[in-house]
Parts: C-alpha cells; structure tokens; sequence
C-alpha cells in the first residue's frame, strides 16, 4: 500500500532571530519499513525544532522538540507497530534559534565591547514597545547603547560563535534614533546565551559567520543613526521558553518575542565588576584570566603565539 505524504510547513518568524530556510527537515522511508527524519541548517549556531504529526498510521509518536547544533544530522526514526506494513505520516514543524532549557550563567563576567583603554559614553536603551506603543516595561528588559566620541572599533565581549552578520545598511538617515534596517553581527555563546552587537559601520565588519571570537576580538566599526555621532547598540538574551502546543501553531510576533529573556549583563571595570550605570563613561579595562577564562589549552598557545 502506498501512503500519501503530506509535509506542512509552519515557519516562526520572531525578531529576526529564526527566518525562512533557516532549517529544512526531510523525511526518508528505509527498507524494514521505518521512516527517518533529517535536518539540514545553513546557519551556524543552534536551533530549537518543534516537530509535530498531523496524520500518523501504523506507528506512533509524541510531538518531538529537540536542539539542533550541527549543519545536518539525524532527528529520529519511526518504527511501525506492524513491520510488514509501512507508515502512514503527514508531519509541520517549526524553529527558533537559541538552546531547550539553557542554563545561563548570569553571574559572568563580561568586557566592555571595545579596545582596551577607550572610552565610551553609556545609555539604557528603551524597549521600542513601550517608547513607541505605550507598552508595559518588559520587567527582564536590559539593553545598552554606547556613544564614542569617534569611529571606533567594536570588541567581543566574550568568547563565542559568530552565527549571523548584516552588512548591507547605511544607518544614517536625517531624524531617525532607531530602525529594524540595521548592521548587526550575532554571537552565540557557550551557555546558550547570544550578545547581537547593532549600529554598525557598513563595510567595516571584521568578522563573518562561523568565526569564533574571543574578549577583545575585533568585529566591526562604530556606525550612527544621526549626524557626527559614533554608537554601538548592546543585547544579551536567551530563549527561555522552546515549548510548543498544538494549540499556539499560529502565534503572533509579539507573542514569540516574549519566548527570550534579556540579561542585565556584569562588566569588569578597573578591578570590579557590576552592572552598568546609566549616563556613565567607562573606560575598558581588562585582566588575562577574563580573557582565557573560556578557552581551550590550545586556543591559549595560539593566543600568545601571536
């Protein structure tokens, strides 16, 4: 008998952090009659898959939701309940970037975000929602713009994995503060948290995807929003809800956004660490150990090697 295959896709878009094709899944039906699914990313970094049957017959599964790290890789395999008889399967799914139940450690400490002994002017940046649209303040909300007083390099602030770059935005614009259309490079870090560093120099990035970044690693150039100014836009977060239901398929932007908590990070300043002041200069300052904290034996052989 044959089985007719149905694949329903249900793709999330949620603040640009999960994007059409993205991640594709297949399906494969194997000699002994048990059918394997596949991924395949073009996208570094991980991903949450929320994968669900809408038709299911001669096997049986619950909804899967697993993350996914690699470029491709195998997912699970049906088994039938009658082996001499294939599986009959009509499946959707969907996606967003971070890690299931990430345990982030929110005590780190963090660089500031550019060269050693620069200074920058610091800024709490407002939710858009709540500027724009008279919103409620997100109680987890922390975001940070800092303002130079010229072009200046922007550093990493901890080690990580590039997993996304824009560079194709020319930020100034007479009157604007703030647009979606912005320069961007986005870094995923060991614990599932990600720092997405924004308002950056078009053509001037230092970095591409898959790179891996280290504290004080350059990335990119200070851009602006308005005339003779130079600023980065700072944002730490994590997914802290990959759980789906059959019941929230259709949710709106809005509702997907609230899926990720921001981090009001601490930084090293001169011998202490804290959390930002608003309206306060700070000049960047480091120590080896912050440096090498995350790395590898041979990542700090190549490090003093330089």
């Amino acid at each position: 008998m044959k089985w007719l295959l149905i694949i329903c896709f249900t793709l999330v878009c949620c603040l640009s952090f999960a994007q059409q094709d993205k991640v594709k899944i297949t399906a494969e039906r194997n000699d002994d009659n048990t059918v394997t699914f596949f991924y395949e990313k073009n996208d570094p970094g991980s991903y949450v898959i929320y994968l669900y049957f809408n038709t299911l017959v001669n096997a049986s599964s619950s909804d899967i939701t697993q993350t996914v790290k690699g470029t491709k890789g195998t997912l699970f395999t049906l088994r039938p309940i009658d082996p001499k008889k294939g599986i009959g399967y009509g499946y959707g799914y969907r996606y967003l970037r971070g890690v299931r139940k990430a345990k982030v450690d929110k005590s780190f400490v963090y660089l500031l975000p550019y060269k050693n002994e620069a200074s920058a002017l610091v800024k709490p940046l407002n939710n858009i929602s709540e500027k724009f649209f008279n919103k409620e303040r997100d109680n987890n909300w922390a975001a940070y713009q800092f303002i130079f007083q010229k072009e200046d390099t922007i550093c990493a602030i901890r080690k990580g994995k590039v997993v996304d770059v824009i560079d194709k935005f020319d930020n100034y614009k007479e009157g604007l503060s703030y647009s979606t259309d912005t320069n961007f490079v986005l870094v995923e870090h060991k614990d599932g948290s990600f720092a997405k560093y924004s308002v950056l120099r078009k053509g001037r990035m230092m970095v591409k995807k898959g790179d891996m970044v280290y504290p004080q690693t350059p990335i990119g150039v200070s851009g602006s929003y308005q005339a003779n100014t130079h600023e980065m836009r700072l944002l730490l977060y994590y997914l802290s809800n990959a759980e789906f239901k059959r019941s929230n398929n259709k949710k709106t932007g809005k509702q997907e956004a609230s899926r990720y908590t921001y981090i009001n990070p601490l930084f090293y300043d001169k011998g202490e660490t804290h959390s930002l002041l608003p309206n306060t200069t700070y000049t960047s300052s480091f120590l080896p150990e912050i440096i090498e904290k995350e790395m590898s034996k041979r990542e700090r052989k190549r490090m003093y090697k330089k």
